[in-house]
């Protein structure tokens, strides 16, 4: 016995130096979350905390159990919930072989099977109950009262065990149970055997928890642990004497221990992890936990609600210093370590923790903005106003650039020292400290950034573009697209170019004279980035929200990055633990060394671990459904609608519990709607007036709005109305058929008769139109006759004349146009002698009977070819055909004779008549379309002529030779210089007696 007490006390000499060698990990570096009232939760006391198969969180309140998936709290209460007897909610305990979720009310103990609750019968009368274990056979066993234990059929109570209990554990299917006084016992047939525990510390065990053969044991003065088969007592394990709230196991068997609000963690008896409860990141009334393993826990408080912690990929160091934000922003390998440029000086990190490196006097106010070691082991550091070397400990200025904004560092492959300013580009001597401006005209402003590629180019990054430096030249890159961003990274790309980062214009790759760019719309999580570094197959990059890899498309691909969001800064939300990521600009602004991407800060160092799976597309989950008012859990991933039911509300969402801000979602229902509809961050669907039928509803989550999830899915079954039935839809179209051929056969038999009726009405108006017709055909006629015809004379009027004369040409062109064809036309002007002194003598009545007379006369001596037409007042004219100028003479002479007769038989006496024609064609082509008018001109000269010589006889105006027709209205000028000359001849003859 002595000796197995020595190799105890060794083993306990080398546990002990095992927890000290290796420093526990810090738990309140982890990302949280909390939710509290404002986030959801119906109460801030959380009494317990389970993740059932599917991912959903469950929390018991004091106002209902919670169930949620990241985003919203269902609250499931005792009015509508009966099966739970009170909203207080006790415990929740899963069942080990099953999907159950075991629940302790304040007044009872139900179950829940996946999709529905189910109340325990009996256990009402059992008390409140205080802790619950389940064994892998499935039975339950319950500390209220008494112990009692339910094996899913019967609940059985054991009154007859007379210890008050305070502990209970299972042993696997075998209960231990702990008394006041200390004790331990195990039960076993239905009998309580006593186990030796040796028990004399005097402190009340609270909590029990077996694992691997040993039982820890959790009291109000601290933990202990027991070996059953050591007899040795039971054994503190560390030096916290707080009293143990909650013992538990995760799922690689790490034992939690929530004590006093700190939590620790134990892998064995090496404590592996610690929460103190002073630490900035816990809860200060921390009452239980609930860990799915190292990296993921949650913390239930008595009055401040809900936590989740999560070992994130981003982590900060040194958030504060002095008092305030210690912002970072440069990063520089150095012979000393990472060197970290402040706004406190420089430090220097181990990956672990920061601590002051240089923070001298000199530095006081001023940013170490970025930093060098050179190839001599100098440090070199850029403030915001000026460049300093560090040599033996002491800063000195390189005065050329007091009061200028360094932005970047570096050296060249040549030893070339050069620095990017906010006013262009220096070369510095390191030996003389000086420092001279380079390529003024072309980088007038902000340099940012340089990078040097294997062939020896530097590039360089400025507020104006992109530029390449090699040879002596100064080129720029890309100009069309970036010869107005500002760029802010550069890193290598291919064999010669870069990947250049912009402030707002995109991540472009630039090579050969090759460009590719890509914006947020492209698939990039951002417009602009501040570092960009490579690494194992992807490009790192922070921008101004956190952090994001992504990897390009190839050269000859459409397709967009494939990015993934490693960190994102959501700002001071409520609940939240924060890390203010990400600030700067320019090459050394972010540092790649594995296994740490390091990014400035505006509070401490901070690093993402270059490990960190790519993250999983977000499943999505149908929640419930609301019909008419009606609520219905979607667990099943079915729902039938009642026929009368036609307003459906659908809630899904996807399983997200650390950043469930950036979900976007979209959701389909085949056949109804079969593309996709877009959401944002709404994960409720909405119908109306659904058609009857089976629909699949669909819907998915993504990170981006590029990459989708998998889909939820939901077969909604929607049973149609009596009158939607396909039995009574088939009868009701053959009865809207038959109906409709009895409607058709009606109409076809009104619409006959109707149209015979309008076929008679349609002959009566058509007959009546007829004889409307020709009596507006006759009058027609008469109105264009009495158009024609004078009123007075009844011979035809000028209107006639200016229809008929364009005819009559024609006409006569076509005689003529036969060979040896002599046909004239003859134009005649007929004008009354002395029939105004017959007016002033006579009366005008006595004149219009002499002008009928004269009408009459001369249609008595023309034939049907001819016409005699009223020229004005008393004179006519007269269109007569002939054979040749002879047949003219013969009607002029019968004009005389009929006026004579016709004209004179009135009071007046004897009536005769001035006569004057010309005949057509005239010669010389008579003046063309103007050859009437030459005409009529020629034969009223000749009229007039015969006026002049005494009246009563008639004169022919004939052309004797060639001559040039003048211009219209200028032919009467001519007629009498033609005379003169001879070439118009008037041929006079007296009227026969």
């Amino acid at each position: 016995m002595r000796l197995f007490r020595v190799i105890a006390m060794l083993a306990l000499l080398w546990s002990g130096y095992c927890c000290a060698a290796v420093p526990a990990p810090d738990l309140d570096s982890y990302h949280f979350r909390s939710w509290m009232i404002e986030q959801g939760l119906p109460q801030i006391t959380v009494n317990g905390i389970h993740r059932d198969a599917r991912g959903a969180l469950w929390i018991a309140t004091e106002k209902g159990l919670v169930r949620s998936y990241g985003t919203d709290m269902e609250v499931f209460r005792s009015a509508d919930t009966p099966a739970l007897g009170a909203n207080w909610i006790q415990l929740l305990l899963p069942a080990v072989a099953d999907s159950r979720l075991f629940i302790a009310t304040q007044k009872n103990l139900s179950w829940w099977d996946g999709a529905a609750f189910h109340p325990i019968p009996g256990s009402e009368q059992l008390g409140t109950a205080r802790q619950l274990a389940v064994g892998a056979d499935g039975k339950l066993w319950i500390l209220a009262d008494h112990l009692s234990s339910w094996d899913g059929q019967c609940l059985h109570t054991y009154t007859e065990l007379l210890p008050a209990f305070t502990a209970l554990a299972l042993n696997g299917a075998e209960p231990t149970l702990a008394d006041k006084e200390g004790r331990l016992w195990t039960l076993r047939a239905g009998k309580l055997a006593e186990l030796p525990l040796r028990w004399s510390e005097g402190a009340a065990i609270r909590q029990l928890q077996w694992r691997k053969a040993q039982l820890w044991l959790g009291t109000t003065q601290g933990l202990y642990l027991w070996q059953p088969d050591g007899g040795v007592p039971a054994r503190q394990i560390g030096a916290d004497t707080a009293a143990v709230d909650q013992l538990s196991l995760d799922k690689e068997q790490h034992l939690w221990v929530m004590a006093g609000g700190g939590l620790r963690v134990f892998d064995g008896e090496r404590n592996v992890a610690t929460l103190p409860a002073d630490a900035p990141s816990a809860l200060s009334t921390a009452r239980i936990v609930m860990a799915e393993d190292l990296d993921h826990f949650w913390i239930g408080a008595r009055t401040l609600g809900l936590r989740y912690y999560w070992n994130g990929a981003t982590r900060t160091l040194q958030p504060e210093a002095n008092g305030e934000p210690l912002q970072t922003w440069s990063y520089v390998p150095t012979s000393h370590g990472l060197l970290v440029g402040t706004n406190q000086g420089v430090w220097r990190t181990d990956g672990e923790r920061m601590e002051p490196f240089y923070t001298a006097p000199e530095l006081k106010g001023q940013v170490a903005y970025s930093m060098l070691e050179d190839s001599g082991k100098h440090l070199w550091i850029g403030t915001r106003n000026g460049l300093f070397i560090l040599e033996q400990g002491k800063l000195q200025r390189v005065d050329q650039l007091e009061g200028i904004q360094v932005s970047t560092l570096f050296q060249r492959s040549d030893g070339q020292l050069l620095a990017a300013t906010a006013q262009g580009l220096y070369a510095v001597d390191g030996a003389t400290r000086t420092a001279t401006r380079l390529f003024r005209s072309q980088l007038p402003g902000t340099v940012s950034t340089m990078y040097e590629t294997r062939d020896g180019a530097l590039w360089i990054g400025s507020a104006n573009g992109l530029w390449r430096w090699q040879g002596g030249q100064m080129q720029p890159q890309a100009a069309a697209a970036l010869g107005q961003a500002l760029i802010t990274a550069l890193t290598g790309y291919g064999k010669t170019g870069v990947l250049a980062g912009t402030y707002q214009h995109g991540i472009h790759a630039v090579e050969g004279g090759k460009h590719r760019g890509w914006l947020r719309a492209n698939g990039m999580p951002s417009d602009g980035v501040g570092s960009l570094a490579w690494h194992d197959g992807w490009f790192w990059a922070s921008y101004v929200d956190g952090v994001f890899r992504f990897q390009l498309p190839p050269e000859d691909s459409n397709a967009a990055p494939v990015a993934q969001v490693i960190y994102t800064d959501l700002g001071n939300a409520p609940g939240r633990n924060r890390i203010r990521c990400c600030n700067g600009m320019g090459r050394d602004k972010g540092y790649l060394a594995a296994p740490y991407f390091w990014t400035a800060s505006l509070a401490g160092a901070v690093r993402t671990r270059l490990d960190v799976p790519p993250p999983t597309l977000p499943q999505v989950f149908m929640r419930k459904a609301d019909v008419d008012g009606d609520v219905h859990d979607l667990a099943s991933g079915a729902l039938r609608l009642a026929p009368e039911q036609r307003a459906l509300e659908i809630g899904f969402e996807a399983l997200e519990f650390q950043l469930p801000e950036r979900l976007k979602y979209r959701y389909r229902m085949p056949p109804l709607q079969p593309e996709w509809r877009q959401t944002g961050a709404r994960h409720t669907a909405y119908f109306t007036n659904l058609p009857a039928g089976e629909f699949r509803f669909e819907a998915q989550a993504s990170w981006d709005g590029q990459h989708w999830g998998p889909a939820g899915l939901l077969t909604l079954q929607a049973e149609p109305v009596w009158h939607e039935r396909t039995s009574v839809r088939a009868l009701g179209v053959v009865l809207a058929v038959l109906l409709l051929y009895g409607l058709v056969q009606l109409r076809l038999k009104q619409l006959q008769a109707r149209s015979t009726e309008l076929q008679r009405e349609v002959d009566r108006q058509t007959e009546a139109l007829r004889a409307a017709n020709a009596n507006l055909e006759l009058l027609n006629q008469s109105l264009e006759l009495a158009s024609l015809t004078d009123p007075l004379t009844g011979l035809h009027n000028r209107r006639f004349a200016q229809q008929q004369i364009p005819a009559m040409l024609a006409g006569l062109r076509r005689r003529r146009a036969v060979p040896g064809a002599t046909d004239v036309l003859g134009v005649m002007l007929v004008d009354l002698d002395h029939f105004k002194r017959i007016n002033d003598s006579y009366g005008h009545d006595t004149g219009d009977v002499v002008l009928q007379g004269a009408g009459a006369a001369l249609r008595c001596v023309i034939r049907t070819e001819d016409h005699s037409i009223r020229w004005g007042g008393e004179e006519f004219l007269l269109l007569v055909h002939g054979q040749s100028v002879e047949d003219l003479w013969a009607v002029a002479q019968r004009v005389h004779a009929a006026l004579a007769e016709y004209a004179g038989r009135t009071v007046a006496g004897k009536v005769t008549a001035s006569l004057g024609f010309a005949s057509l064609p005239l010669p010389d082509g008579g003046g063309d379309e103007h050859a009437l008018d030459f005409a009529l001109q020629m034969a009223d000269f000749g009229l007039y002529a015969v006026k002049n010589d005494g009246r009563n006889g008639s004169a022919y105006a004939e052309l004797c030779a060639s001559v040039t027709w003048p211009k219209e209205g200028a032919l009467n000028e001519a007629l009498h210089a033609w005379e003169r000359e001879g070439r118009l001849r008037l041929i006079r003859r007296p009227a026969k007696q």
